[in-house]
C-alpha cells in the first residue's frame, strides 16, 4: 500500500554509525531548496546528535519534555537553524546513571505514540510542510513508534558486513509488520560507499550490495540512491563549526534526487 502524499519521513538505521543523522540534515536542506518549511525532530533518545551537530544558542525545551508532558504544546519546541525554513526539535543527552528508555512500560510508549501523532498534526497545521524524524537505531518501542508515524521511511545502510548481517531479521520483522498497518513508502540508501581500487574489489562490492538489494526488495524497501564516501566531507564534520551548506553543495544532486523520489516530486 503506497501513500501518495508524504508529509513525514523517518530516517532509520539498524545500527549506529551509518550516517542517518547527517542524512536527515541533508534531506532537510534539500527540502528548503524546494521551498518546503521543514522541521527535523531528534527522536533518538539514547544517543541524540543534533545538540552536537547544530548546537543550540540557548537553553531549549526538548522532545523528551513533550512526551513526558512537561510542556503544553509541541509548538514550544522548534528552534531555528542556520538556514531559513529549517527548524529543529532537540533531545537532551540521557541523564548519567539513569537508563531513560529501559524502565518505560509498554503503556508509556503507547501514550508516547499518541502524543507523537498529535504533534505531527499540530505541526503540520501550523505551517510545516515536511517533518523529518531522526530515529533511534536498532529495534525498540521508540524506534518502532517513529516508523509507525511516518508516511515514508528511509533506511541508511553502509556496505559493511559488520552489523548488516545481523540486521536481516530486524528488517524483515519490522517492515513486514509495518506494511500491514497503514499506507506507507519505505526506502533505503547506500551511504559512505568507497570507490573500489580495482576490478576485484568492485566485484566484491557489487556482489555484496546486489545481495542486499535483493533481500531488501522482498521486504518492501526500494533503493533511492547511493552516496559515495568523501574524505573532505568527513573531515569537515570534525571542525568546530562545520560548513554544512558547503558539504551539501558537494553532494546536493544525490540528495535532491532522493528527496524528490520520496516525496513524489520527480
Amino acid at each position: 500500500m503506497m501513500v501518495e502524499k508524504v508529509n513525514t519521513i523517518t530516517v532509520y538505521s539498524t545500527r549506529g554509525g551509518s550516517g542517518k543523522t547527517l542524512t536527515a540534515l541533508m534531506l532537510g536542506i534539500a527540502a528548503t531548496e524546494r521551498g518546503l518549511k521543514t522541521l527535523i525532530i531528534d527522536v533518538d533518545l539514547e544517543a541524540p546528535s543534533f545538540t552536537h551537530l547544530l548546537k543550540p544558542d540557548t537553553s531549549f525545551k526538548s522532545w523528551v519534555d513533550y512526551i513526558e508532558e512537561e510542556v503544553e504544546s509541541v509548538l514550544e519546541l522548534p528552534q531555528p537553524t542556520f538556514l531559513e525554513n529549517l527548524d529543529v526539535i532537540y533531545s537532551p543527552a540521557p541523564r548519567v546513571g539513569k537508563a531513560f528508555l529501559g524502565w518505560k512500560s509498554s503503556e508509556w510508549w503507547q501514550k508516547a505514540l499518541r502524543l507523537t501523532l498529535i504533534a505531527e498534526k499540530e505541526l503540520q497545521d501550523n505551517g510545516y510542510d515536511l517533518i523529518i524524524f531522526d530515529n533511534q537505531s536498532g529495534t525498540s518501542l521508540n524506534s518502532i513508534n517513529n516508523l509507525v508515524v511516518a508516511d515514508a521511511s528511509l533506511m541508511v545502510m553502509r556496505p559493511s558486513s559488520y552489523g548488516l548481517g545481523a540486521a536481516e531479521d530486524i528488517v524483515k520483522n519490522i517492515y513486514f509488520s509495518l506494511h500491514g498497518m497503514k499506507e506507507r513508502n519505505d526506502y533505503y540508501i547506500w551511504n559512505q560507499v568507497h570507490d573500489p581500487a580495482n576490478d576485484e574489489e568492485r566485484i566484491i562490492l557489487d556482489n555484496f550490495m546486489t545481495r542486499w538489494d535483493n533481500n531488501l526488495k522482498q521486504y518492501g524497501l526500494s533503493n533511492v540512491g547511493s552516496v559515495r564516501f568523501h574524505s573532505q566531507f568527513n573531515l569537515e564534520l570534525l571542525s568546530d563549526k562545520p560548513d554544512f551548506l558547503g558539504v551539501y553543495q558537494r553532494i546536493s544532486n544525490v540528495y535532491k534526487e532522493i528527496l524528490a523520489t520520496i516525496i513524489g516530486l520527480k
